[in-house]
């Protein structure tokens, strides 16, 4: 798969490449055998609450697994689409890899634990209010929690100091938006730095 920002820069494009390599399929295999032995510790060490951070389609299958509750930690919308999609997928990239997946989650003795449903999770914490109103549609009956990023003030604090440009930190995925950033920035006499 190829992603083109053509708009990102006049003088530049930036082209990202993901590939799907053999090492990637051995991970899903390992990856299954983990999912095993977390549950198995989750159970003997009986926490108060177990938080699934970037794992929420893990939901439904750990909330039925583990003998305490589940609360999904949503970043954000993106998620949803691409991990909580109810409708199958017409690519055939998606059905090839689908098989090696349920053969590697059957050799680590373990049924694919991936779904689109909350089980038994009461509760979602998310970091905004828009990732929260956009779950609503896919989990109506789960309730949303949210609780922004927070920043350690005493090592991060405005100066107020202008050092004369303006900075994002950010990735380069599409939903980032980062080509709106570049176009708002070329009428402006202030130089930006996307790191």
């Amino acid at each position: 798969q190829t992603m083109d920002y053509q708009d990102l820069n006049e003088a530049k494009r930036f082209v990202i490449k993901t590939q799907r390599p053999l090492h990637r399929h051995l991970r899903r295999y390992f990856d299954a055998k983990r999912y095993k032995q977390l549950v198995k510790a989750i159970n003997q060490w009986h926490p108060d609450v177990v938080v699934l951070n970037m794992e929420i389609d893990l939901a439904e299958w750990m909330s039925s697994a583990v003998d305490v509750p589940v609360v999904p930690y949503l970043h954000g919308y993106m998620e949803l689409s691409s991990r909580l999609s109810k409708e199958p997928s017409a690519n055939a990239t998606h059905h090839f890899n689908a098989n090696p997946l349920r053969l590697y989650r059957r050799l680590a003795g373990e049924p694919n634990p991936r779904s689109a449903y909350p089980g038994k999770c009461k509760s979602v914490i998310c970091v905004g209010n828009h990732a929260a109103a956009q779950l609503t549609k896919y989990w109506p009956q789960v309730k949303t929690l949210v609780v922004q990023n927070g920043v350690d003030h005493s090592r991060f604090f405005p100066t107020w100091e202008d050092q004369g440009y303006a900075l994002c930190i950010s990735r380069f995925v599409p939903h980032k938006n980062l080509e709106f950033l570049v176009r708002a920035f070329r009428s402006a006499d202030y130089p930006l730095i996307i790191h």
